[in-house]
């Protein structure tokens, strides 16, 4: 008899674990969008996104960047920052000491500078824009319940920009 409902319990607390761990994307977003975004899974999770704005679909691609891979940018961000020692402690410290020499940093703000300085010349600078409409995106999946759990600040357009020089530099 014991040796029916050991395994028996085991697949229950199986199952419950499994069930519960399940992500669902089935949700309402309310965001500060253009025209309207749609996003929808289909059948393997693979997304599929209906805008009417180039905006928009940045936008969308920074929630679905979020809600897939939020960990993993984080990781990046954490390497284009030089902040791993706070991740990983001590074997992070060659990363830190290396984005420091190389200056995703500095070259970010730089270019974050004349992104600024061009959009106060054209309104509608669309890198500039595009840039804010994906950490938008980013912010809004990181805050959802699913990703709480991950401490940080903010994403702005200087963390995209340090990650697309880590990019560029790594390639």
């Amino acid at each position: 008899s014991l040796i029916i409902i050991i395994p028996v319990i085991l697949m229950a607390v199986t199952g419950i674990i499994y069930y519960t761990q399940l992500v669902s994307y089935d949700n309402d977003l309310t965001a500060e969008v253009k025209s309207g975004v749609t996003i929808r899974r289909n059948a393997v999770g693979i997304p599929q996104i209906e805008v009417s704005s180039e905006q928009d679909i940045y936008f969308a691609l920074g929630y679905l960047h979020a809600q897939d891979r939020l960990a993993l940018m984080e990781y990046y961000r954490a390497i284009a920052n030089g902040t791993v020692t706070e991740l990983i402690g001590e074997k992070g410290k060659i990363l830190d000491k290396l984005a420091r020499v190389i200056g995703f940093s500095r070259n970010a703000r730089k270019l974050a500078e004349k992104l600024e300085k061009n959009r106060g010349k054209n309104p509608g600078n669309k890198p500039y824009d595009f840039i804010k409409a994906y950490t938008n995106g980013i912010n809004l999946a990181k805050n959802e319940g699913l990703y709480t759990s991950i401490v940080g600040k903010e994403w702005g357009m200087l963390d995209v920009i340090k990650i697309l020089l880590l990019r560029e530099w790594s390639n």
